[in-house]
């Protein structure tokens, strides 16, 4: 008589097909190779045992899957309880603690952007306007941001040349080209409407509500050939510069040069200066974005003090990008890291606004409302004051 093949797991028969060389157990799932006896007999292996045997070998089918399946049971409940302590026990090593699932994600629609906060009671959004492109009041790269005597608002694309020009809410006049060859560093107005365009080596006027070329900015005594980084125009119309070697000029409004300031020698080393402020007084604020330092100095061209440095810490400057003064003699300082922070006037840390913004041009308004281009929003903001 054959031999009976068992599952070598539960002890069940087996019931191979002819010729199969494998054969799956029906009571616990196993999946063993058959010896080439039982695939050469195939179906005749179990289908030929006496009826007794048949019987004896179901009641020990049903003993093992008795004992089987209390042994899988038990496993898995000693699996639970290994499992559920060693996610609760950081102590473990190789094994990290379990962390609750994230909150799910709140969608946002395209196109959209978290509205800009001001972040503390020092000032607060009253006004934006712009969005990305080149059509009227949309912007690529704007960069530059000046206000004249009228309120009007002049925005200027760091490439291309175009200055577009606003009311003083924001709505749309016209726009009017610079050159459009070289870059434009900085926008600067005066009272009467007259607007400076900063280029790398040349300082051009325009009539700014037309666009009109007025002219360019004379170069300092005996200097052929002048680099410059910024411009700012004072109260009383006269125009300060910073020229070749980090000098500052004094221009009058006929275009004179008044005033010629050595700063490497006043400060006692070497910097690089980007941009200037001036307020009422005539003191001048200096911006070394190298350094991310604001350098002081008094009417008179005597070098005060400096305040700021790199860092991400409260008073500290992370990449600073512009300046501006407001009437009452505090210092704002545009920045990449926190969009404006500021200063009184002797360099001490009063607060910031703006959120974490990208913002470049900043200027202030008779109002002390602050005017900043917002580079990644590409959006013009002004920031009223809470505080007087």
């Amino acid at each position: 008589m054959p031999k009976q093949l068992n599952c070598s797991t539960c002890g069940a028969p087996l019931d191979p097909h002819t010729g199969a060389l494998t054969t799956q157990c029906p009571y616990c799932g196993n999946r063993l190779v058959l010896p080439e006896s039982a695939q050469a007999r195939g179906a005749h292996v179990s289908f030929h045992v006496a009826h007794d045997r048949r019987k004896k070998s179901n009641a020990a089918v049903w003993i093992a899957g008795v004992v089987i399946g209390g042994v899988v049971i038990i496993g898995l409940v000693v699996a639970f309880l290994v499992m559920g302590s060693i996610s609760q026990s950081p102590t473990i090593v190789g094994i990290p603690k379990s962390v609750p699932a994230p909150p799910p994600a709140i969608p946002v629609p395209p196109g959209t952007r978290p509205p800009i906060s001001a972040e503390s009671n020092f000032a607060s959004v009253a006004l934006e306007f712009g969005s990305e492109g080149i059509g009227a009041g949309q912007f690529k790269d704007a960069r530059a941001v000046a206000v004249d005597g009228d309120g009007r608002i002049y925005v200027g694309e760091y490439s291309g040349g175009r200055v577009q020009v606003f009311d003083a809410e924001g709505k749309f006049l016209t726009q009017w080209m610079v050159d459009r060859e070289r870059v434009l560093v900085n926008l600067a107005a005066d009272r009467k409407g007259t607007v400076y365009a900063v280029h790398s080596n040349a300082i051009l006027r325009y009539e700014g509500p037309t666009g009109r070329l007025l002219g360019d900015v004379p170069k300092s005594p005996g200097s052929r050939y002048e680099n410059y980084s910024d411009a700012y125009v004072a109260l009383d119309g006269s125009l300060y510069v910073i020229g070749t070697n980090d000098n500052i000029l004094r221009i009058s409004p006929e275009g004179e040069v008044r005033t010629v300031v050595d700063t490497r020698e006043r400060i006692g080393e070497r910097v690089s200066l980007d941009k200037l402020a001036v307020d009422g007084t005539g003191t001048v604020y200096a911006l070394d974005r190298m350094s991310s330092m604001v350098f002081k100095f008094a009417p008179d061209g005597r070098f005060v003090n400096r305040f700021g440095g790199r860092g991400e810490k409260p008073g500290q400057l992370f990449s600073p990008h512009n300046i501006a003064i407001d009437g009452q003699g505090r210092v704002y300082v545009s920045d990449t890291f926190r969009a404006v922070h500021v200063f009184d006037g002797n360099g001490l840390y009063l607060d910031s606004f703006g959120g974490r913004e990208v913002t470049f041009g900043i200027t202030i308004n008779d109002r002390n409302e602050i005017f900043a281009a917002l580079r990644n929003r590409h959006k013009i903001v002004k920031f009223a004051l809470k505080k007087s």
